[in-house]
């Protein structure tokens, strides 16, 4: 299992990313719909990194239970997406969010660089 930094992250990067991260705080509520047949749909996100930087990390569903504070997760097959012009990691049905020891990884998630606070714009390449 080949392990990248956060910092390695950028837009053209898609997916099947394995990502060793700390947990920076709780995860907080984006979408909570009822549909009218009865379904539900929960979204939140949370702040995840390592000691190169962080990024949001959003959870659905099941997903969201799963993610506490100062937890040390195995991020497996993650995807790298954009919304609103930044970066955010999804774990979808391919993927796999594990709990770990924290003695695998003892840094602290990097704050102070936080990929997903960066605008990012597409531009035409020039010939």
């Amino acid at each position: 299992m080949t392990v990248v930094k956060v910092q390695d992250l950028n837009p053209n990067s898609r997916g099947g990313y394995n990502l060793v991260v700390k947990v920076s705080g709780d995860p907080k509520a984006e979408i909570n719909r009822l549909y009218l047949d009865g379904a539900t749909l929960k979204v939140s996100s949370v702040l995840v990194g390592d000691d190169s930087g962080c990024v949001s990390l959003h959870l659905k569903d099941e997903q969201i239970n799963l993610v506490r504070n100062d937890d040390t997760l195995i991020l497996r097959n993650v995807k790298v997406q954009m919304s609103k012009f930044r970066i955010y990691l999804k774990v979808d049905q391919w993927g796999i969010i594990e709990k770990c020891a924290p003695s695998q990884f003892a840094e602290k998630a990097n704050t102070a660089n936080n990929i997903s606070d960066v605008e990012w714009e597409l531009a035409n390449a020039k010939n």
